[in-house]
């Protein structure tokens, strides 16, 4: 390797960091390109959508997202909250992808926010959504 290569792949490693790394000839379908590290946790967890809580089981997690999967489909694009039983922690989430895996529909999450603690207690929320068409008061 020439010193031109190598002052190059370390100039690409610090920009994107080590999802960035790979090996000449690697397809670049198969790179990891996560700004964060995933790590394979199993957990017990429920996702409230649509007002239904659906129970689901814990993949992985990284600080961005998770993968979960669940015993039916969810759309791409579906906005749930997710509350993590096993780590106590819970947020919002977008659904980015999600494919049948065996008898499991498998879900790509990617977190609105870092994750929060949950702490005791009942929580209530809800989700409102805004219309580009109405300005800030709501009115057109």
């Amino acid at each position: 390797m020439s010193l031109t290569t190598f002052t190059n792949r370390v100039g690409e490693l610090l920009s994107s960091g080590l999802s960035g790394l790979r090996v000449e000839g690697d397809s670049p379908s198969f790179i990891d390109r996560r700004a964060y590290t995933r790590a394979r946790v199993r957990f017990a967890a429920t996702v409230d959508v649509d007002g239904r809580r659906i129970p689901v089981r814990g993949i992985d997690l990284h600080r961005a997202g998770a993968r979960i999967a669940a015993d039916q489909p969810l759309p791409t694009g579906s906005v749930l909250f997710l509350f993590d039983k096993s780590h106590g922690l819970m947020g919002w989430a977008t659904v980015r992808w999600g494919c049948w895996c065996g008898q499991n529909f498998h879900l790509g999450l990617e977190f609105r926010h870092p994750l929060m603690r949950a702490e005791a207690g009942t929580w209530q929320f809800s989700c409102v959504f805004s219309s580009p068409e109405l300005g800030e008061s709501g009115h057109a």
